[in-house]
């Protein structure tokens, strides 16, 4: 029995210790030391850790690539012809006719967003080219507004589930116009905010001086030598109402028959001429350009400027038909 156990234990150590002997001083697979790659990363902290498209299928590539815009056509008269334009084509035509390419990105992806949910409350409409009637439409394109319209491919401002009236203007007099106050129509989005910044815009103050004749003429009133009496004026410094030779006239009238620049303005006879004093441009309401740009270059983003424009409304994009 001990010669048995005495020839186990020997085959046992054998197996165990005979492999030390031959194992040589350098490893058989060869391991890179921890020195860096070309970029001085350590090799053991390059190995990428799997991202969420290692993890996640992709999406289809016609869902990647569909465009809403491209997808949508609206009829647009432009120098009296009708014509059919992809809603990408006629955004990029507004753009150019409406802002300048120089504003902001985040400024210029707003405009963009506010023209496309105003075509889209409608899009059955006749639109045009003529600025007193639709917006603005111009065919001098420019990359950066293009950018601004594919950057921003189907996406609208919503209420109640649906596309509001995103109308815009050139600059605020320091603060926006509520939509009833100039128009007499309640849209709880539509309401006056603060706005900072429109005093950079080369229009934001102007003079405009009309001769007693041509004035007396135009509102089609007696001539008095103290023509204004009363001002009423909106929240945000608009006039209201003004007194003219005892008969009360509409602020935005006024605006109509001086071809005015705001409803923010003063009236004052002055020798032999009436003079009025603007600030501001535009009607007033929604979204001022001048305005957007001042929060970009505050860095708001484009969601931040039509969130604070456009009171409790939502961004949403539109899927292609």
């Amino acid at each position: 029995m001990k010669q048995i156990f005495f020839v186990s234990l020997f085959l046992l150590l054998a197996v165990f210790l005979i492999p030390l002997a031959v194992i040589p001083d350098e490893p058989l697979i060869s391991v890179p030391a921890v020195d860096g790659d070309d970029n001085g990363v350590p090799y053991e902290e390059a190995v990428p850790y799997p991202s969420p498209a290692d993890d996640y299928p992709s999406p289809e590539p016609e869902e990647a690539t569909a465009s809403f815009d491209e997808s949508i056509y609206v009829t647009v008269s432009i120098s009296g012809a009708e014509t059919d334009l992809t809603l990408r084509e006629y955004l990029r035509g507004v753009l150019a006719g409406e802002i300048p390419a120089s504003f902001p990105e985040e400024a210029l992806k707003a405009q963009a967003v506010a023209a496309r949910t105003y075509i889209m409350r409608d899009p059955d409409l006749l639109f045009c080219d003529d600025p007193g009637h639709c917006m603005a439409y111009s065919t001098g394109f420019d990359s950066r507004l293009d950018a601004a319209v594919e950057m921003t491919d189907g996406e609208v401002l919503v209420y109640d589930g649906e596309p509001i009236l995103a109308v815009f203007f050139s600059a605020a007099s320091g603060r926006t116009e509520n939509a009833a106050d100039v128009w007499g129509g309640e849209y709880p989005y539509l309401i006056a905010v603060d706005s900072a910044g429109d005093e950079a815009s080369p229009r934001w103050s102007d003079t405009v001086t009309v001769a007693q004749d041509d004035f007396w003429a135009a509102v089609d009133l007696p001539r008095s030598d103290t023509p204004f009496g009363t001002v009423t004026r909106t929240p945000s410094g608009g006039v209201s109402t003004i007194e003219i030779g005892g008969v009360e006239i509409r602020g935005t009238e006024i605006r109509r028959l001086f071809g005015l620049n705001s409803i923010n303005f003063t009236a004052a006879l002055i020798g032999g001429s009436v003079v009025f004093e603007t600030k501001g441009h535009g009607h007033g309401v929604g979204m001022p350009q001048w305005g957007a740009r001042a929060m970009a270059l505050n860095g708001a983003g484009y969601g931040d400027i039509l969130w604070h424009y456009y009171t409790d409304t939502r961004l949403e994009r539109l899927p292609p038909p």
